[in-house]
């Protein structure tokens, strides 16, 4: 019952995490397609977040940890303490940035990038050692990073990004000056 019950609780804060994140995404200007809850065939799990956009495509992993965190290159560890955390969101944003990149090298023909993130919805953590492969965000300042981020993609690799992605997506959010009606 115990475990059935902290597992329950997590994924509830999980979750609300996730609505937290997504409600700051939707301050990107237009030009920016964010989709939620992402699945694509054979990949090794959900996306939390992909935004696509003119600065790039952004593999989202949402954490909604409390306590204090700092981060020495892929090694996380709790509060002050020199034991590592056992959880390795990193390896998790950069296993399913990798996936996505393959899945839109299939799809499209042409290697794309996939900027891997996590962002904490809690601001206590400190990056003592960037990570190689990913990047660590805190939620408030995300849409500001991806705005200044400097990977350049053009309307039309947005547009055929997006109408492969949406098909495997939950929930996505665009301003309707982005989509042509017919």
């Amino acid at each position: 019952f115990y475990t059935g019950y902290n597992r329950g609780y997590s994924w509830i804060k999980g979750d609300k995490g996730e609505k937290i994140v997504s409600g700051y995404l939707e301050d990107l200007p237009r030009g920016y397609f964010v989709f939620n809850n992402v699945k694509i065939p054979k990949g090794r799990g959900d996306y939390d977040h992909v935004v696509i956009g003119p600065t790039g495509i952004f593999l989202i992993e949402t954490k909604n940890y409390s306590g204090s965190f700092k981060i020495e290159g892929d090694n996380w560890f709790k509060g002050y303490s020199t034991r590592k955390f056992r959880r390795k969101p990193g390896n998790q944003a950069k296993v399913n940035a990798w996936d996505l990149s393959k899945f839109l090298d299939k799809n499209l023909g042409k290697k794309i990038w996939v900027n891997a993130v996590v962002t904490l919805l809690n601001e206590d953590f400190k990056v003592v050692k960037k990570p190689k492969y990913y990047s660590v965000v805190y939620a408030g300042h995300l849409t500001k990073f991806i705005l200044n981020h400097k990977n350049n993609l053009n309307k039309k690799a947005i547009n055929k990004i997006v109408s492969l992605i949406q098909d495997y997506c939950a929930e996505i959010f665009y301003k309707k000056e982005d989509v042509e009606f017919e």
